[in-house]
């Protein structure tokens, strides 16, 4: 995901949350549907959030480790997930 894309998803969310907080109580069904849309993007961008974590902290890994050829795979394999 590039980061027009994490932006658009993260605007989303907000305005599915900012729905959620304005929609009254008595439109119950309504207030629900915005709550599980948010849910479901919040969980998309916790997904690319681990995602992008991941590749940073394997980026760091070999620009702090650069003389092990041969090993350096599986020690990235060991890397917490």
């Amino acid at each position: 995901m590039d980061a027009k894309a994490f932006f658009n998803l993260t605007a989303q969310m907000r305005d599915a949350q900012k729905n959620y907080f304005k929609t009254p109580s008595q439109a119950y069904r309504q207030k629900q549907e915005y709550l599980e849309l948010s849910k479901r993007l919040e969980a998309e961008l916790d997904k690319e959030i681990k995602r992008v974590r991941e590749v940073l902290a394997r980026e760091a890994f070999k620009r702090n480790n650069p003389t092990l050829p041969g090993f350096e795979e599986e020690l990235l394999n060991r890397l917490p997930q």
